[in-house]
């Protein structure tokens, strides 16, 4: 991955610099080439990175060493470059998007206990449902500027690659890790992640790889679980994975949500098998009565997995959310979910993902969250 953002940098300034030196030093009418070179060069660039990738790539070994991350270690993911920092543009977003930086520090573990996430490969990504015209389009910054809803047009693709897109691999990719270690030891974190927006062929809400559909078929296609549940509280509809999954009868989706904000996707509606609105009405109790519909389920479906998508933008006072729980509640709710699959006649393996939160002084409280479950596993 780093090696590719590198190729980007060198024949990104190369494409630019052609634009400049080209007319100064020959005919005018060169500039034309330089542009073209500018314009074409993330299109060659793909074309070989693919050829390259498909060549040195073996996924059978790929899986294994994504099979092999949970040894002797605490099953949270995490990686320090989860953590999107561009110069401060960062700020211009409402997403903290160095919280997770926040939120391990917080949990006070060493760097030796948690397992590191690393980069999937291109193959891997394909393999796992990725378009291969998405990941094309996400070569060029006017594409990007569109999916996560901020003005990166103006900027070089090699500079989003390497600030932002990088960063979103590395969370994608954890949750697959996390989604593998969980099948091992039963539930697993993923201190990242969560981007339900986003389909394998489109990204929106700031959302680009499709987190949630790679693990599902992750776990599908080499795992051999075909029962999943996706149970997605986070307050926005998670639409993305649902489009992926709209005729896809072995994925259960629940998913609790303020029906009244972003992004109102009712074609993805479709794909939900219970449906919760959630209101700005609902206090603490109302929030939990809604989890035992959840029981009831989950009871019913018996999954063999479950992904759990525990968005903290259901708090009081997050900007988007527009929803009145209390920390207090948010915490209660993530034990929760993982009691219930752990109180199930066979105990139903769990991944949980960090997903939205739009208040920037929550880390530590989410990270509290995450200690409570980890203290109730390990005994």
């Amino acid at each position: 991955m780093f090696f590719y953002t590198f190729f980007v940098w060198i024949v990104q300034s190369g494409s630019f610099a052609s634009i400049i030196i080209l007319p100064l030093y020959f005919k005018w009418y060169y500039l034309f080439i330089g542009v073209a070179s500018f314009i074409l060069y993330p299109l060659i660039l793909e074309v070989l990175y693919n050829l390259h990738s498909k060549l040195i790539t073996n996924i059978n070994d790929e899986v294994q060493k994504i099979k092999i991350q949970h040894k002797k270690k605490i099953p949270v993911i995490y990686d320090d470059n989860y953590n999107i920092r561009a110069c401060g543009i960062e700020k211009a977003h409402p997403f903290d998007s160095t919280k997770y930086a926040k939120i391990f520090d917080c949990l006070q573990l060493s760097e030796d206990k948690n397992i590191k996430s690393f980069a999937l490969s291109r193959q891997l990504m394909v393999e796992l449902g990725m378009s291969r015209i998405y990941l094309l389009k996400l070569c060029y910054s006017i594409y990007v500027s569109r999916y996560v809803e901020q003005p990166l047009c103006c900027l070089p693709e090699c500079f989003v690659r390497s600030v932002l897109l990088d960063s979103m691999i590395l969370q994608a990719s954890g949750t697959v890790i996390a989604a593998s270690v969980a099948v091992e030891k039963k539930w697993a974190i993923n201190l990242g992640g969560g981007f339900h927006h986003a389909s394998c062929d489109d990204g929106q809400g700031f959302c680009v790889y499709p987190d949630i559909s790679f693990a599902a078929n992750f776990l599908q296609k080499f795992h051999g679980i075909n029962n999943i549940m996706i149970v997605d509280l986070d307050a926005h509809q998670g639409n993305g994975y649902a489009r992926d999954f709209l005729d896809n009868d072995k994925i259960i989706i629940v998913d609790a949500y303020n029906h009244g904000i972003y992004p109102n996707d009712n074609y993805a509606r479709q794909a939900i098998d219970l449906d919760i609105n959630v209101t700005y009405y609902d206090k603490d109790d109302d929030y939990m009565k809604k989890l035992n519909e959840i029981e009831q389920q989950i009871v019913k479906s018996k999954p063999e997995f479950v992904i759990y998508n525990a968005g903290s933008d259901i708090l009081r006072n997050d900007p988007l959310g527009a929803l009145d729980i209390t920390i207090e509640c948010m915490k209660q709710r993530d034990l929760r979910m993982f009691q219930i699959c752990n109180q199930q006649p066979k105990p139903i393996p769990i991944l949980m993902l960090l997903s939205g939160g739009y208040q920037r002084n929550t880390a530590q409280f989410i990270a509290q969250s995450i200690e409570d479950i980890i203290n109730s596993r390990i005994k």
